[in-house]
């Protein structure tokens, strides 16, 4: 009875680590959340820079860092998608 407790609870754990996706889906919700607000951000600078004038220089190393943010997110996320369709 003891060892088929033992081996009932393994195949739980098995199945929990192999199967469950709640821990990706949350870090999903997070990343797109993140993505849509760096988008926002980017247009956001964007309308600015074409509203007044800005030392280009500073625009072009503030744009490449919102985009950076952006590509490192979005980058994340088709992963962690990626993850939850292959469990």
């Amino acid at each position: 009875m003891n060892e088929r407790y033992v081996v009932g609870k393994s195949l739980q754990l098995y199945f929990i680590t192999t199967f469950d996706t709640s821990a990706l889906n949350d870090e999903k919700i997070k990343l797109e959340e993140e993505l849509d607000i760096v988008a926002e951000q980017v247009n956001e600078f964007i309308a600015e820079n074409a509203r007044k004038a800005q030392n280009q220089d500073q625009y072009k190393i503030k744009y490449t860092s919102l985009l950076n943010r952006f590509n490192t997110t979005k980058a994340r996320l088709d992963e962690i998608k990626q993850t939850i369709i292959e469990k």
